[in-house]
């Protein structure tokens, strides 16, 4: 159905266009060649008559030999009779001699009128007669004559001229049509062949559409259809991409979330079996709850900011901010941590470095979960690498660790949603991802490089951007943690 209503279509579109260009061309074809061949016999009949003419001047009336006389022996001699009918008409436009002995049975009056209104004394006339057919006429009147000749007619038969002009036209006419014919299987057999490929790729779309991303459309061409099915394929194996990462996210998030809810529900139990009077038991399953619980509410709040940048709903609350302030609030954070796991951390900063306009709980948030992602891919004994430097209108703070790394296969989409490099650890696969949005939205950049088993580097660039009239130069304050190494094992 689809094939028949294309077709239609262009038959309508293309076909009914080229038939009336064809049309066209053919009529203008038509009128060329009568205009052609019209011309060539009205130059021939007038050469004729304008030789005829000067014999006359020069020889016959120059000499005053009788007129009349004179052409009688001029047109029965006249050696172009078979092609040409001279004759001689009075004043009065009456026929006094012909070259063919015959009766003129067509109107001749108005050639010969003509010519006498004419300023040079010649007309050409095209006549048609029912049952007699066409006639081409030139007429020349004699200035000065004492005989009853008033002028002299040349008569030529149109008929094989248009024989001649209608046998041109059935040969362009045979031509147009073989030329249509052509056209018409040439185009239904290439509207065919697209409407077939479209076809394919429609019905790839669908498959792609119900879920079956193995499904993948024929290139047959090097053209346009050609790389939409190359999108088309690009499109399936993106989205399978996408539908894995789901379902991985899904999967992910749900292990994450059994497992803080699974030790809060844990520990609930044991402490409503324990008695009040432990009260070592109480505090620690309080620790693990209040631990866990925190956790738990963490992972919240990133599905709460992913779902708001998704939906273009993410803003920041931008104000003058101190970056190695938050920087460095986001370290206290992981001092257990660190001194659990032994992990050294040297962090070192310049002495002056300007406030920047952000959102310094968004900034917060992105530090402590790039930290974090170090601390948790180093593992024990570990030494990560912080360090801010303030160049020109950006600072870029870098965090460097020695731990798994990331193979190069996953390097080029770490930042996508979803995506985890490594399954084993634990995490939803969307922080890297909400981290690289909010730094973006400061107008800067978060970048890694990564070497697998040899370790990570996360380069966080921002811009200084304050507000017209605000200094970039910090208020005198006590650092949260001493500038230089901190290193707390």
């Amino acid at each position: 159905m689809a094939i028949t209503s294309m077709t239609h279509k262009w038959v309508i579109s293309s076909l009914v266009i080229i038939f009336v260009l064809l049309f066209s061309v053919l009529i203008g074809v038509s009128f060329g060649l009568k205009r052609f061949y019209y011309s060539n016999v009205e130059q021939y009949i007038y050469s004729r008559a304008t030789i005829t003419y000067d014999y006359i001047s020069d020889q016959i009336l120059k000499n005053g030999d009788a007129l009349k006389e004179k052409l009688k022996y001029l047109i029965k001699d006249f050696k172009y009779k078979d092609k040409i009918e001279i004759m001689a008409i009075d004043i009065d436009g009456n026929i006094l001699l012909n070259s063919s002995g015959f009766p003129y049975i067509f109107d001749v009056d108005k050639d010969y009128k003509k010519a006498e209104e004419s300023i040079n004394g010649i007309t050409t006339y095209i006549s048609y007669t029912p049952n007699v057919g066409g006639f081409m006429s030139v007429c020349v009147i004699i200035p000065k004559s004492d005989s009853d000749i008033h002028a002299v007619r040349f008569v030529a038969n149109l008929d094989n001229i248009d024989v001649a002009i209608s046998r041109d036209m059935l040969n362009f006419t045979i031509l147009a049509i073989f030329f249509f014919i052509f056209i018409f299987i040439f185009g239904y057999r290439y509207t065919g062949a697209v409407v077939l490929q479209i076809r394919n790729i429609g019905t790839v779309a669908r498959k792609i559409a119900t879920g079956d991303f193995t499904a993948k459309a024929e290139r047959s061409s090097s053209d346009e259809l050609g790389e939409l099915c190359d999108m088309i394929n690009n499109m399936g194996d993106d989205l399978a991409k996408s539908d894995k990462l789901k379902h991985d996210f899904i999967s992910g998030v749900s292990h994450e979330l059994r497992t803080p809810l699974t030790a809060i529900k844990g520990w609930g139990e044991t402490l409503t079996m324990t008695n009040p009077s432990d009260t070592e038991m109480f505090e620690k399953g309080m620790k693990v709850i209040v631990n866990e619980t925190r956790r738990l509410s963490s992972m919240v709040e990133d599905l709460l900011d992913f779902s708001k940048m998704q939906n273009g709903r993410f803003i920041l609350v931008n104000n003058k901010t101190d970056v190695l302030a938050e920087l460095e609030e986001s370290l206290l954070i992981y001092t257990d941590k660190i001194k659990k796991d032994e992990i050294k951390i040297i962090y070192n900063s310049p002495e002056f470095i300007p406030y920047i306009f952000g959102d310094k709980d968004r900034l917060k948030q992105v530090f402590i979960n790039v930290i974090d992602n170090a601390i948790k891919y180093s593992g024990p004994k570990a030494i990560i690498y912080i360090d801010a430097i303030y160049d020109k209108d950006f600072i870029t703070i870098s965090v460097k660790d020695n731990g798994c790394g990331i193979g190069k296969a996953d390097l080029p989409f770490i930042k996508q949603k979803f995506y985890k490099a490594n399954f084993k650890k634990r995490g939803s696969g969307i922080g890297l991802s909400l981290s690289s949005e909010i730094i973006t939205l400061h107008g800067g950049s978060l970048e890694l490089e990564s070497e697998e088993n040899i370790g990570t580097t996360v380069f966080i660039k921002i811009p200084i951007n304050l507000k017209k009239g605000e200094s970039r130069d910090p208020e005198v304050k006590q650092s949260v943690v001493e500038r230089g190494e901190y290193d707390e094992q």
